[in-house]
């Protein structure tokens, strides 16, 4: 037997266990997980960072429909602290953490289909240089604006099968 056969008899005996307990990949065209473009039309408030917000999640959505099943609404909140002692040389660390509560509805009946909360941090360095450091903590912030997207998505797919219709 060769190494390719010895592989492929491998993979078919590891994904039993898992086909005798239901499992489906929630990212396969046609699973309950896969959220057609279109469906959803989205509303983040924050200002700058809700926008960015936002953006992102219409990326991974896709931009809303004429009529979209589902309304997704997020209150992004944000903060800031230092997450370091101040270092040698004028550098110091900082971090800003955001919290997402974001509730799905169903947009004909306006019926709450499921809320949930995420949570990101990033971290960046400050310096005596402004310009530099401005350019570190909004990298930081779009950074932890990715973060919360994808946790967003994330639990809406684990989820779907239970409020999806």
């Amino acid at each position: 037997m060769s190494s390719f056969d010895r592989r492929s008899a491998f993979a078919v005996l590891a994904a039993a266990p898992l086909a005798a307990c239901n499992f489906h990949p929630v990212g396969r065209a046609g699973s309950p997980g896969r959220f057609p473009a279109g469906q959803f039309a989205i509303e983040v408030d924050g200002g700058r960072e809700g926008f960015e917000l936002e953006e992102q999640l219409v990326r991974r959505l896709g931009q809303s429909g004429a009529f979209p099943d589902y309304f997704l609404s997020v209150n992004l909140d944000m903060s800031e602290r230092e997450s370091a002692a101040p270092g040698s040389g004028g550098i110091d660390r900082f971090a800003v953490d955001g919290r997402a509560e974001f509730t799905i509805r169903e947009t004909e009946s306006g019926q709450n289909l499921f809320e949930d909360i995420v949570q990101a941090s990033a971290s960046w360095s400050s310096t005596a240089q402004i310009p530099s450091s401005l350019a570190a903590r909004r990298d930081a912030e779009d950074r932890m604006l990715s973060q919360i997207a994808e946790r967003i998505i994330v639990r809406m797919t684990i989820t779907s099968e239970s409020w999806i219709l």
